[in-house]
């Protein structure tokens, strides 16, 4: 009957995210998902450049790269101040916030990759990266308890939608 269609039409809709794995990003997903693959170390914004356009990720490539990151990653630490993904060590130098909460966690798991995920492959990152503030015995059941608390505590105004069973996305 096309129900499941549509639920997956109405999803990619509410989270303006593409079906491709190959898509091009934008300077702050790349950005992030290299700081991630750092395991949320600092890199001088020089290095983050290099990274991002190695990986061939991003939607366009203008002249100055490493000015558009670094004035990205500034402009998010004004705006969002102690909810930014992003913090400067040093002149130059930035790195993830962490360490983070499972929820936090998620978030930039899930900007950074640009796809909707299994909780259990969101909480393998996070453990495997050391992002989030405490590890326990079942980072698991911690994420999916989380990301099912957000969901039933914000409603609409969640930052996450249940896409289907365990699977998660971003809200637009």
């Amino acid at each position: 009957t096309g129900k499941t269609y549509t639920a997956k039409k109405i999803a990619k809709i509410l989270t303006n995210q593409s079906d491709s794995s190959n898509s091009k990003n934008t300077w702050d997903k790349s950005t992030t998902l290299v700081l991630i693959e750092n395991s949320g170390q600092p890199l001088n914004y020089h290095e983050i450049a290099k990274r991002v356009l190695d990986k061939n990720t991003v939607e366009t490539i203008g002249k100055t790269p490493e000015e558009t990151i670094a004035k990205n990653m500034r402009n998010d630490m004004e705006k969002r101040g102690d909810n930014s993904f992003f913090k400067k060590t040093e002149e130059g130098v930035y790195g993830l916030n962490i360490p983070m909460t499972f929820a936090k966690a998620a978030e930039i798991i899930l900007f950074a990759y640009n796809k909707p995920m299994h909780y259990t492959e969101i909480a393998k990152i996070a453990h495997s990266k050391q992002i989030i503030n405490s590890i326990g015995e079942t980072p698991e059941r911690t994420m999916s308890t989380e990301l099912i608390r957000d969901i039933q505590s914000n409603g609409e105004n969640s930052t996450f939608v249940r896409m289907s069973e365990g699977m998660y996305a971003l809200r637009k």
